[in-house]
């Protein structure tokens, strides 16, 4: 039996970090030190004034190698790819401390596959590890040689190792001694949960939640003096706590012991060989000696509840009259845990070694009026990690206000309803907390609770109920809030050539060219507009340059556009507008005409023409006129085609308009092509194309009420391909986060964990979720792809791969060999691992991806 929230780990895939050299020795007075790799933190690992809360360290590993006894480190709660290995010691008054968020908000901290350990402490004493979250191939946490260490609010998994590991999620060894781990979650579904050996001594295993282990739950071995205390364990295949070679004077007490069924069946199939024949509590013959179990509660239904100095007993009454122990030792089904009725409720000894006053995720100890008090000191502690709170964690709902279809819509307001709170105890308190600064008291039920963003985000809703015992609990769930869209008719706002919207000259090296947005082409200038969506293309190129579109101030490492003399090319570009409603052009090289035409704008105020965009879980072909199924062929001068977006396996019924990856092959002149003229000869362009030339753009077009969008082509004969990468509706979808262009990949040797080209028919997955401020759920990326560099004619696909062997069915960038290319694609994110897949098809290519925006 396995914790959702142990469960859930499983879904988090690693990001890229390193281990950097050393920083400067001037950190050893400052008390603080800090660690955050997110976007937008400003990190350095070598700084002069690294480590601070202005420039924090962008790796753990950097922390640990200059941290001082009596300083903490804040780690911020983000994805942190490596394996740190602590060997500096703090003092009994002036401990290290290495501390993230409190659950259930934990930093991830997940290992490389490769890597031994998460965690590695190493011949340390008095040091602090609390609120971190890990996962690992192998250990994730090990303390060797260690004394006065202790181990809180630790989220552990033991993942990606085929078959059944021999190591644990966590180890304590190597003659450690005062360790404690307490109020953690371990899961170790293919080995065991908590491992101590080696000689330690003195160890505390308390209030600890350890699920899923195909071995056990809690091992010790050759350690004596150990005290295991109220925690509640699952195991699929080995015992929950067993004491073996010489571990005397020991303490078992409160703990929840809940086992499989003897189904010999673990979450990797079989249970190895020889699992099924041992008990749930397991104390050897030499570590009986000493030792004392009481106040355990075993459920029901299991092999053989207990083996004591090597005699197995079936269940609790021969059990205590055959080994003296487990006076107060209960058994239940497993069903009834963690509910009102358990026998683990208010029925622990509270003055057991070990025990804490509060539970596994830092609730307080509360007396149930409905059960008998039977336990020591107060009498009303529970057994097991887990203190029941009387049915007080409340069902949360939160939502984006609904779009009403034409009517002015809220895109920064949520509502948040409380529901499904029972149990013995009165409510005395609701509150509702926005992750805002506000918070909101209300009652059970009530609807609604309407609250307004004051900047688009992704915001931490957090309801608490308290009850009249004092008792409390919390739901939290995310949301999102962002900008809405408004299409427009095409309108031409730029244009260097005529001096439309700037002076009529080219933007020279190096040059900025700042554009009017608001205000013009039916975008308001009412200061509530976010982003743009244009069509920029670049003509006249005196040298192979790119041109990078932003918000403005200094021009960041990324690219809208790629030109080269002799050749105009074409982009669509979502852009941040600043607060005077202006967008910034910067060119790298040479001089360049630049040409934009605006087709719709994101908004926070309410819009009677808003849209949301709904992503396609992957990109589907609705057009390839080089296939004659289509019925179609070759697009002729001055004709227009209608192409199906609508109906099965494509947009819903009310997508008002799509997203569509546009290419255009084999043309017989220059031409461009434009998504929906209106019956006249478009003034404005989609795609532009060269004789023989295959190039891509993205278009967001309208579509008609027959479910169709509609394609012009100007000039010569030209095969066109659709690929529907998604659509924007009034009815579901959700809101679009623009971001400032943000480099995620560039395989020449810089960021997201690739370097080197791409070779042919391969296929690369690219975190996504964690990485350049964009938070995991994430569901789908607005990313710039650039090809460059490419040896051979070839496209590339972004998505997910249609199964082992398959070659993707879309495309979203063309390239032709030693060209550079972009293109702007809407990529479904994998929900399970934050990343995407890029597939190349033919030669090698060196890829560049930048982040626009994202959706949840």
């Amino acid at each position: 039996m396995r914790t959702k929230r142990l469960a859930a780990i499983a879904a988090l895939a690693l990001s890229s970090a390193g281990v950097l050299p050393l920083a400067g020795t001037a950190h050893s007075t400052v008390t603080d030190l800090y660690v955050n790799n997110g976007s937008g933190a400003d990190c350095s690992d070598t700084a002069p004034a690294a480590g601070s809360q202005a420039v924090p360290f962008c790796t753990v590993s950097a922390a640990a190698d200059i941290v001082r006894a009596g300083q903490t480190v804040h780690v911020t709660s983000n994805i942190y790819k490596e394996s740190v290995h602590l060997t500096h010691s703090g003092t009994p008054g002036a401990p290290i401390i290495f501390t993230g968020p409190a659950h259930p908000d934990a930093t991830w901290f997940p290992g490389p596959p490769t890597a031994e350990h998460v965690f590695d402490l190493d011949h340390v004493h008095d040091v602090v590890v609390e609120h971190m979250s890990g996962q690992s191939a192998l250990e994730g946490v090990v303390v060797t040689g260690s004394s006065r260490v202790t181990l809180d609010g630790l989220t552990l998994q033991q993942t990606g190792v085929m078959g059944y590991a021999t190591t644990p999620a966590l180890h304590i060894t190597g003659g450690s001694s005062a360790v404690t781990v307490s109020r953690s979650y371990i899961d170790s579904p293919r080995g065991d949960g908590l491992v101590v050996d080696g000689g330690s001594s003195s160890v505390v295993i308390t209030t600890n939640v350890i699920g899923g282990t195909v071995g056990h739950g809690v091992l010790v071995t050759d350690a004596p003096g150990t005290v295991i205390t109220s925690n509640t364990t699952h195991d699929d295949c080995g015992p929950g706590i067993e004491l073996a070679g010489h571990s005397s004077g020991a303490t078992v007490e409160n703990n929840v012991l809940a086992e499989s069924d003897g189904s010999a069946v673990g979450p990797s199939g079989p249970c190895p060989a020889g699992t099924a024949a041992h008990a749930d509590l397991v104390v050897s013959a030499a570590s009986a000696t000493g030792t004392t179990t009481d106040y355990n509660l075993i459920t029901t239904g299991t092999r053989h509840p207990y083996s004591w100095a090597d005699q197995q007993y079936t269940d609790v009454p021969s059990f205590q009259k055959g080994s003296g122990q487990g006076a107060h030792d209960l058994s239940t089904d497993i069903a009834s845990l963690n509910k009102e009725g358990s026998p683990a409720i208010d029925s622990a000894d509270a003055d057991a070694p070990g025990e804490l006053p509060t539970d596994a995720d830092g609730n307080p100890r509360v007396d149930d009026p409905l059960m008998a008090n039977t336990g020591t000191g107060p009498g009303y502690y529970d057994r097991g990690a887990r203190e029941y709170q009387g049915g007080t964690v409340p069902d949360l709902t939160v939502m984006q206000t609904a779009l009403q279809g034409g009517q002015p819509d809220t895109p920064l307001r949520v509502t948040a309803t409380s529901t499904g709170v029972g149990g013995a105890w009165p409510v005395a308190k609701n509150t509702i907390d926005f992750g805002d600064g506000t918070v909101v008291d209300t009652v059970l039920g009530a609807a609604g609770n309407p609250h307004d963003y004051a900047a688009p985000g992704t915001y931490t809703v957090t309801d608490t109920v308290t009850n009249a015992s004092g008792g409390s609990g919390s739901t939290s769930r995310t949301v999102t809030v962002g900008s809405d869209f408004s299409p427009l008719a095409p309108a031409r706002i730029l244009d260097t050539r005529s001096g439309t919207g700037a002076p009529a000259q080219r933007v020279g090296l190096g040059g900025v060219l700042k554009l009017q947005v608001a205000g013009r082409g039916g975008v308001p200038a009412d200061g509530k507009v976010t982003a743009v969506l244009l069509n920029l293309t670049a003509t006249g190129a005196t040298a192979a340059t790119h041109i990078t579109a932003f918000q403005g101030g200094q021009a960041p490492t990324a690219s809208n556009l790629n030109a080269v003399p002799g050749l105009d090319v074409g982009n669509a570009a979502v852009v941040p507008v600043a607060a005077d409603g202006t967008v910034s052009l910067h060119n790298h090289a040479g001089d360049v005409d630049l040409i934009a035409d605006v087709q719709g704008f994101y908004s926070t105020a309410p819009q009677g023409t808003a849209l949301r965009l709904d992503r396609q879980a992957s990109p589907v072909r609705a057009l390839d006129t080089r296939d004659s199924s289509y019925g179609i062929g070759k697009v002729g001068a001055g004709q227009s085609i209608r192409v199906p977006v609508r109906g099965t396996n494509l947009l819903p019924a009310d997508a008002q308009y799509a997203v569509l990856n546009l290419t255009a092959t084999d043309g017989t002149a220059n031409s461009y092509v434009t998504a929906a003229p209106n019956g006249n000869p478009p003034t404005t362009s989609n795609l532009n194309f060269s004789a023989g030339q295959t190039v891509a753009n993205q278009v967001t077009a309208p579509i008609n009420a027959d479910g169709t969008v509609t394609l012009y082509n100007h000039t010569g004969n030209v095969n066109l391909i659709v690929d529907v990468q998604g659509g924007y509706r009034t009815a579901g979808g959700a809101s679009l986060l623009i971001t400032a262009p943000t480099r995620v990949l560039d395989t020449r040797d810089g960021p997201g964990g690739t370097n080197g080209k791409f070779g042919p028919d391969s296929a690369h997955m690219i975190k996504i979720a964690g990485v350049a401020g964009i938070p995991l759920g994430a569901t789908a990326v607005l990313i710039n792809l650039t090809a460059t560099d490419p040896t051979a004619d070839s496209w590339i696909a972004a998505g997910s791969l249609e199964g082992p062997g398959h070659t993707p069915s879309h495309s979203n960038l063309n390239m032709t060999a030693g060209a550079t290319v972009p293109n702007l694609a809407l990529v479904p994110v994998d929900k399970w691992n934050g990343t995407i897949v890029l597939y190349n098809h033919a030669g090698s290519t060196n890829l560049v991806a930048d982040v626009q925006g994202y959706t949840m």
